[in-house]
């Protein structure tokens, strides 16, 4: 399910999508706190952006860890689809990695 908005951020990451021909477009991504959802359970909400692309989405579980760590477990391949999309390598640190949220 799609949030309304991203709310309150508890932790945000910035990432660099960087192209073949080394230009360089900057990934904020972002994390909301967890909030209950109108069933009873809870919504985690979070927020890419790159370039002129915002993605806004949510993961639910049956409490706000559950849905803390779903949203955790979900960026990674979040960001690797908007990389793909900008024709970039995700880079974080200074280096190029697979993973920039799970170890």
């Amino acid at each position: 399910m799609k949030p309304e908005r991203l709310g309150a951020v508890v932790a945000e990451r910035k990432l660099d999508f960087v192209r073949a021909d080394g230009s360089t477009i900057q990934c904020t991504v972002s994390v909301g706190t967890p909030v209950p959802d109108e069933n009873g359970d809870w919504c985690c909400p979070y927020e890419l952006r790159a370039g002129d692309d915002t993605i806004l989405f949510a993961m639910h579980g049956v409490d706000s860890m559950q849905a803390l760590i779903g949203t955790l477990k979900t960026l990674d391949g979040e960001v690797s689809r908007m990389a793909k999309k900008f024709e970039a390598e995700v880079r974080y640190l200074d280096g190029s990695h697979d993973s920039v949220f799970n170890p």
